[in-house]
C-alpha cells in the first residue's frame, strides 16, 4: 500500500487547480496560458506513468488485478483531447 501511495502522491491536485483556474479565467489569454500549463502537468503525469518501476510492479502484481498505468494514461489521454 505504501508503494500506491508513493504513485498517487504525484497525481496531486496541480492538475485539478490549473483545469479550475483555466475554468474561471478572466481573460482568453490567461485561460490559454493555463491550459498549456495544463498540457505541460498531463505530459510529465505520461512520461512518469512510463518509467516509474512502481508502476509497473503495481500492474504486474499477481494478487489483486489492477491497471493502474492503462487507466491513469486513458484518463490523462481524454483531458488532454479536451483543452482547447
Amino acid at each position: 500500500m505504501r508503494k500506491l501511495d508513493h504513485v498517487l502522491e504525484v497525481f496531486d491536485e496541480a492538475l485539478a487547480d490549473t483545469l479550475d483556474a483555466a475554468l474561471n479565467g478572466a481573460s482568453v489569454a490567461e485561460k490559454q496560458r493555463l491550459h498549456e500549463h495544463a498540457r505541460e502537468l498531463i505530459a510529465g503525469d505520461e512520461r512518469y506513468l512510463q518509467t516509474d518501476p512502481i508502476v509497473r510492479e503495481l500492474d504486474a502484481n499477481p494478487f489483486v488485478p489492477i491497471a493502474v498505468q492503462s487507466t491513469l494514461a486513458s484518463t490523462l489521454h481524454v483531458l488532454a483531447t479536451k483543452i482547447v
